[in-house]
């Protein structure tokens, strides 16, 4: 009967430090986390768009495919250029010379015929066979230009979408980590308790090892999302291409 009144005894003490614990751990995570706001710490998330796109590899090897294909382009088009040409001569010799005479109202025509020198310059084009495939390859080039750059548009709103859910994703595990870390740090404290009324004879082994045991898994949730925070922090940074400062 004893034995059952002090399990009783124990089973409100515990009760009782649960409620005022749960009431404490209340207020501790809400000051930590007030404290510890990651998003007063971390980069404003705009600027970690803007990182993410700058940094990546991936783009940056879009952006170079693009700039061949511009080359490509503006290489075709003073292909033509080469097509025309300036020519140009001079002759020197005898050549007939038209001279008309006019007289009383009447106009009789004849020719001269003298030693000059002539010059003559003109603007030609010639169009090779092979130039209607140039051509084919401009529309090609300016083709492949295109899709490059729709390519690159996914490519910055996938990329986008993920560094805002791994955004997300890290300031959910750090109050996750927050408020574990919290709960712990109660569970020991009534750990401590508990364990004095262990070696005091008040409460029995069972009730010992099943708070201990709680105790244990609550250690082990932690070290769980502890490591949850560290992967969330790497893989952000690996998207946005710089090193994160969270102290």
């Amino acid at each position: 009967m004893r034995g059952y009144i002090t399990r009783i005894s124990f089973f409100l003490l515990i009760m009782s430090v649960s409620i005022i614990g749960k009431a404490q751990v209340s207020e501790v995570i809400d000051k930590e986390l007030n404290l510890h706001n990651l998003k007063t710490k971390i980069i404003p998330l705009g600027q970690l768009l803007d990182s993410a796109v700058i940094h990546s590899p991936l783009l940056k090897m879009i952006d170079a495919d693009i700039l061949i294909q511009d080359l490509k382009i503006k290489s075709e088009k003073k292909d033509w250029l080469s097509y025309f040409s300036v020519t140009g001569s001079a002759k020197y010799g005898m050549f007939d010379n038209l001279v008309i005479n006019e007289s009383l109202g009447d106009e009789s025509t004849g020719t001269t015929n003298a030693k000059q020198q002539r010059y003559s310059v003109g603007l030609s084009l010639k169009i090779p066979f092979s130039s209607l495939f140039d051509n084919v390859d401009r529309e090609v080039a300016l083709s492949e230009k295109m899709k490059l750059q729709y390519q690159k548009d996914k490519v910055v709103s996938e990329l986008r979408k993920l560094v805002v859910t791994q955004y997300g994703n890290l300031l959910r595990a750090h109050a996750k980590l927050i408020i574990k870390t919290s709960e712990l740090e109660t569970m020991k404290m009534q750990m401590a308790d508990t364990e004095v009324n262990y070696r005091n004879g008040k409460i029995p082994l069972a009730d010992y090892s099943k708070q201990k045991s709680q105790l244990l898994n609550l250690r082990l949730e932690c070290e769980e999302i502890r490591i949850e925070f560290t992967v969330a922090i790497h893989l952000l940074q690996e998207s946005i291409g710089i090193k994160l400062n969270l102290n």
